[in-house]
């Protein structure tokens, strides 16, 4: 798996997370990945199908907005919500479920 593989594999909480973050982690090279709405839509309705929790679904949108190489300009708005779960009335179904319908227009 490359870097470009790995950013993907991480932001949509793809079944090799934990690989392709060893090699976020450990890959200097310069790739870039933009986030999209639609890989959004992916990471919430795993959490509500009940394959991520709240502190994954917090950690991933810090771990997204923080990286140099996740351009996350496209999502920005519903980054900042997650990463301040208090605002929207913390991180539940309803809340992520609305968040989802609202993505999904």
């Amino acid at each position: 798996m490359n870097k470009q593989q790995a950013l993907a594999e991480f932001v949509t909480f793809g079944p090799h997370k934990a690989q392709a973050l060893n090699i976020l982690l450990s890959d200097n090279s310069t790739v870039s990945l933009v986030v999209s709405k639609a890989m959004l839509s992916v990471v919430l309705a795993k959490y509500l199908s009940g394959e991520i929790d709240e502190d994954d679904l917090e950690n991933w949108a810090g771990f997204v907005e923080l990286r140099d190489e996740v351009d996350c300009t496209l999502i920005e708005d519903y980054l900042y919500a997650l990463n301040n779960p208090e605002l929207m009335g913390g991180i539940n179904l309803d809340s992520i479920g609305n968040m989802l319908k609202f993505i999904k227009g």
